[in-house]
Order: C-alpha cells, then structure tokens, then sequence
C-alpha cells in the first residue's frame, strides 16, 4: 500500500511492507541464501526472550526445554527406574530403535557404550552412547 510522506508517494507504507514484500520475492524465486540472510540479521537484533515468546510451543514440540541426556545424567540414574525412548545405531545392522522401562547399570564399556537393563528379564540388555538416549521419561523429577 502506498505511503504518502512529505509529498513524497513510496511503494511500502512501513520498513515491514517492504521486509515481508522482499521475503515473498526470495520465497517465490527459492532464492535460500536471500532467506537465510534476512532471518540471520533478525535473528542478530532480536532479543532471546522475544524469540522464545513467540516460538514457545514449537520450541517446546522439538524438545527445547528437556533436558539434556549426557554421560553425566546417565551416572547421575544408574539404578534407578526409568523409561526411555532410543535409537541405538548398529553397525551394518541399520538403526534399532524403541521405547524401553528399566535402568541403567552406571556400567560403560570400552568404546563408552552404557549398559542398560530392561525391566523384562526376557529382554537383552542394551548398550547405548549417551545420545543414542533420545529421552528419558520425568527425567527432571528422578532423583540422582
């Protein structure tokens, strides 16, 4: 919409005229790099707490606000019930993946895979990197 200032007419009523108009030129065009560019200079002067407002729910939806799974947190549970979901990658074997109740043993063989025992006595153990752990269920409610 036009803007009139000052006698002067100009194409873009407000710099987010223009802004969301050039978007929808990169957009249209697949021009990625052209996107990339505006969303970096945003994102450069845009404060964390007004990202996190408006992004809440889908920071929440891809697991921003869970805790991290590090070799530490698995040390911190050994021993204690837990229920996980993982995606343990086998050589030559692909990707096994599950969701699990057990606990960890708090023992790591040689190349740091943990061991972990299903609750089931009628299932194997597993031997899992620490971010083969995709999450641990109420992970911030277990005591370490």
């Amino acid at each position: 919409m036009p803007h009139i200032e000052d006698n002067k007419t100009y194409k873009w009523a407000h710099p987010s005229e223009w802004l969301g108009d050039k978007i929808d030129r990169a957009a249209h065009a697949e021009d990625i790099a052209a996107l990339v560019s505006i969303c970096n200079t945003l994102m450069q002067r845009t404060d964390e707490d007004d990202i996190q407002e408006d992004f809440q729910s889908e920071m929440d939806a891809e697991g921003y606000f869970k805790p991290l799974i590090d070799d530490a947190t698995i040390q911190a549970i050994a021993g204690k019930p837990v229920v996980l979901d993982y995606a343990c990658r086998d050589i030559g074997y692909g990707v096994e993946s599950g969701t699990v109740d057990g606990q960890f043993t708090g023992e790591c063989d040689t190349w740091g895979k943990w061991t972990f025992q299903p609750t089931n006595e009628n299932d194997d153990l597993l031997f899992l990197f620490a971010d083969e752990v995709l999450e641990i269920s109420d992970l911030e409610n277990i005591e370490p």
